[in-house]
């Protein structure tokens, strides 16, 4: 009676079956009939035979005729060394179906079933009787069901060794498929376990499994008990049992193995070694188990290479065991799968015994990452300590990265911990434990420590600082956004945190408190940090402390600082702030009345400083330079008088040579700046750059030592005069802006040759809608000279055209002189004329009441659209047009400025209009006001120079030209002081070409970001080949960025590098006309960056022309910043381009309402 229809084998076996019955059939014919046939047949190797059911085996590779007793009933196989075959399916109801009882037995089930009844085996491998052996037997290829036991080996007190189970099926055995009782070297090999009580139960002896699949059994794939001598299991899966996918216990030590193994979705663990001291298990992955994956509670075993992911409890799990040498390693392989924990419901690794080491672990969204719970004497590290690479990684945990409670004398190293929900590493009433070398980031917060005991941590990164701390009952963050949530670091004048923010506050149970309902917290903290953390900005390391901020930053007492090991450190008794380290700022100002001057040094202003009486700062150093600072780096910086007429914002005093003011605006003061006379006969050489002077009681800026330097430098609104050069020989200004002084501008007295000017923008009473509002003039030589704008020019005659702006030149002395040019635009005089001849330098005769025309020393060159004139007696200057011979056309109006009014109930501040540079590109705006607050005159603020942005608008195609919104803070009666933190940085820049022939232009494109936490204004810097050559401000909202571009047309051929504040731009090869260009050029510029390909002609060939905007003038490099006079007009309304310089030929475009002078040296 067969329960199964058919063999394994499926389609081939009909054949087979036919051609034995045939066999058979001959041999009754001559031989009584009997359950055991002898029979020949012919079988070839049998392995692979897809006609046998599968078998995947072989019988030795013998080809020849062999002899096989064909069995076609339950029966005993008691013959020794007898090869059987089964002849058909075979069951009983009663006992088991096939015992074999002698050795060396071959029983080849050649794709037939066998089962048993429901309280014995299938088939049976036993002694025949008691004390006897069996041994050598194999059963291959043959199905075994419906039985209590689908293959036995072996019986309790009895020898039976060496059986192998190959190729067999076994399924809905109530007891296991495979069961051994005692059996030494049982091999189950290639076989298919499923839907058992078990898949193979061992008990006693010694086996091994070779690829074997246990799936959907009720209890374990695999379970082991009462003590065998070795297990080995080496491919296989083990799937989908109710119970463990692999239970292996009590094995002789040093005798149990896992290599190539799988256990997935079983309903207990995915692997359960107990009581297995010395197992080596290799490359095992456990997924998907109700519990754990890999549960290891046994001593001195090794994993090498495993995977657990998506567990219901831990994915490994290492008991705490109550032996003296537990010794466990979990260990990455060198390659796949490594060691891996993923998404399990537990931890990714419990370890909670003693001794363990875990190397290389990968640890990924588990609820805990690392649990090291109770655990002594357990190290997680990387494969090579001590070379800094972070080989264990435990990442994304939905509570603790690390956890480690009653955890002693447990070391975690060269471990990544990142983005846990809850603490990074949290220790609990630890015991000498020690963490080294971790890094920490995006948790909240990175590390807790609570209860009794102490905590070691050295090389804890937290926000790129390296923290060394004995700790507990506290709570340590990083703040990667500074304090209180700020986008930048709080101000401390005159002192820089240059370490990690720590947020650490006191954590614990109250109960263990010295006094009840207070918890009591400590931590003993040393930060280590880089070289370079204490060099930008320069910082005095000897001071470095750590610092507490609690609405301001101060020094813990205590603290203490090792230069030489770069560390400072802190006992901190109940922190509850943020916490940094911090030193001074080398060479801070933070008040009027410093005196700590020493030659050869630069001095930052890191405060907005206020005086009531004498001077605020003076300079007692030569080769020194005093800059506003702030956070960031440089800013201009406020200095604030009393309006004492007897009061000065900065005097460098008498004897002092080489001394630099920069980011300064000073106000209120009777003098704003004095720069005196050098040592001896010696030239005094001091620089002004980037200076506001405003609201001077007297003079804003006196010079009184040789060969000094402004650049970029606004008065405004002084008492007496602007500038007063006294006796001041080889001075230089460029980019001066002079406005609403009461005497004059510019005054040159006592001995000034040499001294040159260009670039210098004068406004008056702005107030007005008719002409005499600004001029901008230069000179190359002048002395005994006062110049300045004049409010109501007369108007010329009849027959006479103005196409610029009128200047009032006063002589102080007898040998008074000045050399006035002005370069112009022929297309502008042709709007008046059609000859050019009839433009000339007229100047005012106030005896006939009309202009004359200026012939003594006048020249012009039409080549050059050059006119001009050496001035030795002065009035009122202006370029006129002679009308009465010519035609003409009709002139355009020169457009008036506007006035804007500051709504305070106080006289209106006028603001001039933006005026058209004529060079093509962006206009340049003239300066607006700004309302003071004081209910009095609104306090124009600075343009000249460096114009910033008077509005929100974006104008990222100028190179330049922006209003500038933050000047003149100081003035209108003591206004308060500008106490915004802006953060300014140059992210990016670019060129929009790499190459270009002579006369071409290149535009430089950058964009600046204000990561600080209040709108501010800053000044871009551009320099080429290492030299500044132009400047403009930057207005922006904290946290906007913006696009703003310089456009230069370099002045020969050669390479040419840009940057932009410390961010490189690029190169740009410049090539004669006649050469081709070595690359293609880029895209061309927008419309309002027209190149500069017709420049104006001037002594040395070059082309250069006044900012646009706001940009300070280029320095020697004699670039442009635009297009040249005569370039298209750019469709603005308003006179076309012309030009002016003094004393030299130059070129700078001049729009309506306004000149823009230029000067070059001859």
């Amino acid at each position: 009676m067969k329960s199964e229809s058919g063999r394994l084998g499926g389609p081939g076996g009909s054949g087979l079956l036919a051609l034995t019955l045939v066999v058979v059939l001959l041999v009754g014919a001559l031989a009584s009939s009997t359950a055991l046939v002898g029979a020949t047949a012919v079988l070839a190797n049998d392995g692979g035979n897809d006609t046998t059911g599968g078998n995947t085996s072989t019988d030795g590779g013998n080809t020849a005729t062999e002899d096989r007793t064909v069995v076609d009933e339950c029966t005993t196989l008691g013959n020794t060394g007898t090869k059987y075959r089964l002849g058909s399916n075979l069951s009983t109801k009663s006992g088991t179906c096939l015992t074999i009882t002698a050795s060396d037995v071959d029983l080849d089930g050649d794709g037939f079933g066998v089962s048993g009844d429901a309280s014995s085996s299938a088939i049976a491998v036993v002694p025949e009787t008691s004390g006897a052996s069996v041994s050598n037997v194999r059963v291959h290829d043959v199905r075994v069901n419906d039985s209590n036991i689908g293959v036995r080996a072996g019986k309790v007190g009895e020898n039976v060794s060496n059986v192998t189970v190959e190729n067999v099926t076994a399924v809905d055995n109530s007891r296991g498929g495979v069961v051994s009782f005692e059996t030494a070297g049982l091999r189950i090999v290639d076989s298919d376990l499923r839907r058992n009580g078990a898949g193979a139960e061992l008990l006693r002896g010694s086996a091994t499994l070779v690829r074997v699949t246990a799936e959907n059994n009720a209890g374990s794939g695999l379970t082991t008990a009462l003590g065998l001598q070795a297990v080995s299991v080496t491919g296989g899966a083990f799937a989908d049992n109710d119970g463990h996918g692999l239970l292996v216990r009590d094995v002789a030590a040093g005798e149990t193995s896992l290599t190539n193994v799988t256990a997935d979705d079983n309903g207990v663990h995915g692997v359960e070694l107990e009581s297995t001291p010395g197992a080596t298990v290799v490359n095992v992955t456990a997924t998907s188990n109700t519990d754990d994956g890999l549960r290891l509670e046994t001593n001195r075993t090794t994993v090498t290479g495993a995977v657990a992911s998506d567990n219901g409890g831990h994915g490994f799990h290492l008991p705490g065991l109550d032996v003296a040498d537990d010794e466990r390693e979990l260990r990455a392989d060198a390659g796949a799968p490594g060691l891996v924990a993923l998404r399990n419901g537990g931890a990714g690794a419990r370890l909670a015994g003693s001794n363990t080491t875990v190397v290389g672990l990968n640890a990924t969204d588990n609820t805990v990452g690392i649990d090291l719970s109770d655990a002594t004497g357990v190290t997680v590290t990387d494969a090579a300590p001590g070379d800094g690479a972070l080989g264990t990684t435990v990442r994304s945990s939905d509570r603790q990265g690390v956890l480690l409670s009653k955890t002693a004398g447990t070391t975690v190293e060269e471990t990544l911990v990142q983005d846990s929900n809850a603490a990074g590493i949290r220790v609990e009433s630890p015991a000498d434990n020690t963490l080294q070398q971790l890094r920490v980031r995006g948790n909240a917060p990175a590390f807790v420590t609570t209860g009794s005991g102490t905590t070691s941590v050295s090389g804890l990164a937290i926000q790129n600082a390296d923290l060394t701390l004995d700790a507990t009952n506290v709570s340590i963050a990083g703040n990667s956004s500074g304090v209180g949530g700020g986008s930048i670091e709080p101000e401390r004048p005159g002192n820089r945190t240059f370490g990690p923010y720590l947020d650490i506050g006191t954590i614990g149970d109250t109960t263990t408190a010295v006094v009840t309902g207070e918890v009591v917290g400590s931590v003993d903290l040393t930060v280590q940090y880089p070289d370079d953390a204490v060099e930008d900005p320069p910082l005095v390391e000897s001071t470095a402390r750590i610092h507490s901020y609690d609405g301001g930053w101060s020094a813990v007492d205590g603290s203490t600082n090792d230069p030489s090991a770069n560390t400072v450190s802190a006992t901190l008794e109940n922190p509850t702030d943020t916490y940094s380290p911090a030193a001074d700022l080398e060479n801070a100002i933070t008040s009027c009345g410093f005196t700590d001057w020493r030659s050869g040094e630069t001095y930052r202003i890191d405060a907005n400083l206020s005086s009531i009486s004498g001077a605020c700062l003076e300079v007692r150093a030569s080769n020194a330079t005093v800059t506003g600072f702030g956070f960031g780096g440089e800013r201009r910086r406020l200095l604030t008088g009393d309006a004492d007429a007897s009061g000065l914002g900065v005097d460098v005093r008498p004897g002092q040579r080489n001394v630099t003011l920069r980011n300064l605006q000073v106000g209120n003061f009777g003098t704003g700046v004095r720069l005196g006379s050098g040592p001896g006969a010696a030239a005094a050489n001091h620089t002004l750059e980037r200076v506001i002077v405003n609201d001077s009681v007297g003079t804003g800026i006196v010079v009184d030592g040789d060969a000094a330097t402004f650049r970029t430098v606004d008065v405004i609104d002084s008492g007496g005069d602007g500038i007063a050069l006294r006796s001041s020989r080889d001075s230089s200004l460029t980019g001066l802006f002079l406005l609403g002084n009461a005497g004059s501008d510019l005054v040159l007295s006592g001995d000034t040759e040499g001294t040159t000017a260009r670039d210098v923008e004068l406004f008056v009473d702005p107030d007005r809608d008719d002409l005499g509002r600004a001029a901008n003039v230069g000179f190359e030589s002048a002395n005994e000279v006062t110049i300045s704008t004049i409010t109501d020019p007369p108007a010329p005659g009849d027959g006479l055209e103005g196409i610029t702006d009128y200047v009032d030149v006063e002589g102080q002395a007898g040998d008074a002189f000045l050399n006035l040019s002005v370069v112009y635009d022929e297309g502008q005089v042709l709007v008046h004329t059609d000859d050019e001849s009839d433009l000339a330098m007229y100047d005012y005769n106030e005896q006939s009441g009309e202009y004359e025309r200026v012939t003594q020393d006048a020249f012009r060159s039409e080549a050059g659209n050059v006119i001009g004139a050496n001035l030795t007696s002065f009035s009122t200057f202006a370029p006129l047009v002679d009308t009465s011979g010519s035609d003409g056309g009709t002139a355009t109006p020169t457009p008036t400025p506007t006035r804007t009014d500051d709504g305070d109930g106080g006289t209106p501040t006028p603001t001039p209009t933006q005026t058209d540079d004529g060079d093509g590109g962006t206009a340049t705006p003239t300066p607006t006001q700004t309302d003071d607050g004081d209910d009095g005159t609104a306090t124009p603020t600075p343009g000249g120079g460096e114009n910033g942005d008077n509005d929100d608008t974006d104008d990222e195609e100028s190179s330049g030209g922006q209003n500038f919104a933050g000047g003149g803070g100081g003035g209108g009666g003591g206004g308060s002081a500008d106490t915004s933190s802006p953060s300014f940085a140059t992210r990016s820049a670019a060129l929009n070409r790499t190459s270009m022939r002579v006369g071409g232009a290149v535009r430089i494109d950058a964009t600046v970001e204000n990561s600080g936490d209040q709108r501010g204004t800053y000044e871009v810097e551009l320099f080429r080949n290492g030299n500044f050559v132009q400047s403009r401000f930057v207005e922006l909202p904290a946290g906007e960025e913006r696009n703003i571009s310089f456009t230069r047309t370099p002045p020969s051929t050669g390479e040419y590098t840009y940057r932009v504040e410390n961010v490189t731009a690029g190169t740009v090869q410049v090539v004669a006309e006649d050469e081709p260009t070595p690359t293609p050029t880029a895209t061309p510029m927008p419309p309002s960056e027209t190149p500069t390909d017709t420049p104006a002609v001037t002594d040395d060939g070059e082309t250069p022309t006044r900012t646009s905007g706001g940009d300070s003038a280029p320095d020697e490099d004699q670039e442009t910043s635009g297009p040249a006079p005569g370039s298209p007009d750019d469709g603005r309304s308003g006179l076309g381009p012309l030009g002016m310089v003094v004393g030299g030929i130059g070129a700078l475009a001049v729009g309506a309402g306004a000149i823009y002078l230029l000067v070059l040296k001859p």
